[in-house]
């Protein structure tokens, strides 16, 4: 793959695999945010706002997440497992936010558990289950949402 950049100025910006790799996990967890974030917008003055935009990002199937969820996350930690530490913050930090929001922290849990489960399961070519399933489960994943 060509990246448009020499050997020597990637080496230069980024002296071991680590720098690249925490510099790759950065730029994710930026475009990442902004994503989120935009999210949220569109949500305003319903219940529980992070948990349900956190819901239509990770189950969206465009894979607007997906990327940054399933590749990077696997490979950076097996080559580095400190390099977790970042989506720990990342994570750790919405999570915050849907505590202080919802009423009942242990439905918003099942629910962006059973979302993550979804990323994991579409991994699989093809998922064992069908889109229409799929789309039923995010909408009722949605619907709980409004009474986590």
């Amino acid at each position: 793959m060509k990246i448009g950049a020499s050997r020597g100025a990637i080496t230069y910006n980024f002296p071991t695999k680590r720098d690249l790799v925490v510099a790759m996990i950065d730029h994710m967890f930026e475009h990442t945010r902004s994503l989120v974030e935009q999210a949220i917008k569109m949500e305003k003055d319903v219940p529980n706002t992070i948990l349900k935009s956190m819901v239509r990002l990770t189950a969206d199937v465009s894979g607007r997440m997906k990327d940054f969820s399933q590749g990077l996350f696997q490979s950076a930690v097996a080559e580095e497992p400190s390099v977790i530490e970042p989506f720990s913050q990342f994570y750790g930090d919405y999570w915050a936010k849907i505590v202080e929001e919802a009423q009942d922290p242990v439905r918003a849990l099942m629910i962006w558990t059973s979302v993550e489960g979804l990323i994991l399961l579409d991994s699989y070519k093809p998922p064992p289950y069908t889109h229409e399933q799929r789309n039923a489960l995010v909408e009722l994943l949605l619907v709980e949402a409004s009474h986590a």
